[in-house]
């Protein structure tokens, strides 16, 4: 039975990824359509910089309330 139930999980987890990716590349074409510049990584976008930058930000922001959240996200990476 436990392996039936984690083939079905990660069968479900298949599905569900690629529902996600194919909604959000839907979604990245209607704001180009739109008139949105979006810029990727073969656009020349330094993901690692733009994380770090992002992250730096919502730390100065929001650590003194989410602290501790955000060490338990990073926890589950």
């Amino acid at each position: 039975m436990k392996a039936g139930i984690e083939k079905a999980a990660e069968t479900v987890r298949h599905k569900a990824s690629k529902m996600i990716l194919d909604s959000e590349a839907g979604d990245l074409e209607q704001l180009k359509e739109a008139g949105m510049t979006i810029i990727g990584p073969d656009d020349g976008l330094d993901v690692a910089a733009f994380r770090a930058g992002v992250e730096k930000l919502v730390h100065e922001r929001f650590d003194e309330k989410y602290a501790t959240y955000f060490e338990e996200i990073a926890a589950v990476k």
